[in-house]
C-alpha cells in the first residue's frame, strides 16, 4: 500500500504499478521533496511505527530524528554533501521509532535529478537491526577470544618465567654443591697431610 499527499492523488496505471511494486517491498520507500514525504510505502509503519498519515502530514522528516539539530546535521553532513556529486548515496543511521527507541537502518537515497535537488529523492530505508546484532555478537566473540588469548599468553609467560627461575635455582644449587664437594675434598687432603706429618714425627 502506498499513500500520497491528497493534492497528488491521481490513480493512473503507472502509479498503480509503482504502488504494487513498492508495496511488496520489505524496504520502506518514500518520495521526498524539500524534506517532505510526498508518498510513502506501508513498510515505513513496520520499521519505525509511525502511521502513514504522520509521514505525509508533517512539514519535514525531522520527527524521526532525536532533535532538529541532528536532522540538520545529517542532511548537511551526510545527505546533501555527497548526493550532488554522486546522485545516489547509502548510509547507516539509527532513526527514532514511534515508541522512542532507536532503530538501526540502512538508507539508500537517489536524486531524481542531481543537478536540481528540488525535484526530490527516492529514499529507501531497511531495518538493519539483525545485521547490527550479528555484527555486535561477532565483535563480542572476537573481543572475548582476544581476551582469552591475551590471558593464556600471560599465563604461559608466567610459566616460562617460573621455569626459568627454577632452572636458575637448580643450576646455582648444583654449582654450590660442586663447590662444597671441592671444599670438602680440599679439607680432607689437608687433614691427611696433617696426619701424615704427625706420623712422621
Amino acid at each position: 500500500m502506498l499513500r500520497y499527499r491528497k493534492e497528488d492523488d491521481k490513480t493512473d496505471k503507472s502509479r498503480k504499478l509503482l504502488a504494487a511494486i513498492l508495496g511488496g517491498s520489505p524496504a520502506a520507500t518514500f518520495f521526498i521533496k524539500k524534506s517532505k514525504a510526498i508518498w510513502v510505502s506501508k513498510a515505513a509503519e513496520g520499521i519505525l511505527g509511525w502511521p502513514l498519515e504522520k509521514w505525509l502530514d508533517e512539514p519535514s522528516m525531522a520527527f524521526i530524528y532525536p532533535n532538529r539539530e541532528e536532522f540538520e546535521r545529517v542532511n548537511n553532513e551526510i545527505i546533501y554533501k555527497d548526493i550532488v556529486k554522486k546522485g545516489r548515496i547509502s548510509y547507516e543511521y539509527d532513526y527514532v521509532h514511534r515508541d522512542g527507541h532507536r532503530v538501526p537502518t540502512l538508507v539508500i537515497m537517489q536524486a531524481i535529478n542531481r543537478d536540481d535537488l528540488d525535484e526530490g529523492f527516492i529514499f529507501s530505508m531497511m531495518d538493519n537491526t539483525e545485521r547490527v546484532k550479528t555484527s555486535n555478537a561477532i565483535k563480542e566473540l572476537n573481543e572475548g577470544l582476544e581476551q582469552k588469548i591475551e590471558k593464556r599468553t600471560k599465563e604461559l609467560k608466567e610459566k616460562v618465567n617460573e621455569l626459568e627461575r627454577f632452572r636458575e635455582a637448580t643450576v646455582n644449587r648444583e654449582l654450590r654443591m660442586e663447590e662444597m664437594k671441592k671444599e670438602i675434598e680440599r679439607l680432607r687432603k689437608q687433614l691427611q697431610e696433617k696426619d701424615k706429618t704427625k706420623a712422621e714425627k
